[in-house]
């Protein structure tokens, strides 16, 4: 479970589930990894996932952990679509996972975050990765 501060006053953005009140660890998981097949576009967060849709799952931060990287062996492309200003973390996320996929690809935006995409942006992204 994952909730976020629209009003701005909290220091935290994002509010997950406690550990002793989950069933699992949120970083052991990909959010929306049950809509993958072969491909999928890694994101930061679940509005990205929202906007980007299906073979797309978020890794719920720019920190990932061993676990979610595993989930990841045996898929064919994997690409990592970060906000902006978390490139440097998209490189060091396809360093990790470059040995257990056959493709890694990092997409770049030129500013803000993929939450913010257009709607016909997000359709010729998902057309150029033949999603």
């Amino acid at each position: 479970l994952v909730g976020r501060d629209i009003t701005d006053k909290s220091d935290q953005r994002y509010k997950t589930l406690s550990l002793s009140k989950s069933k699992m660890p949120i970083k052991s998981s990909l959010y929306n990894f049950d809509s993958i097949d072969r491909d999928v576009v890694l994101v930061e967060g679940i509005f990205d996932c929202w906007r980007i849709g299906d073979s797309c799952a978020a890794t719920l931060g720019t920190k990932t952990t061993a676990e979610q990287i595993l989930l990841l062996r045996g898929l064919r492309n994997v690409f990592i679509l970060f906000d902006s200003d978390a490139k440097d973390q998209a490189e060091h996320l396809a360093a990790m996972v470059q040995g257990l996929v056959k493709h890694v690809e990092i997409i770049l935006l030129s500013e803000g975050d993929p939450a913010e995409l257009k709607e016909s942006d997000v359709r010729a992204l998902r057309r150029e990765l033949r999603m």
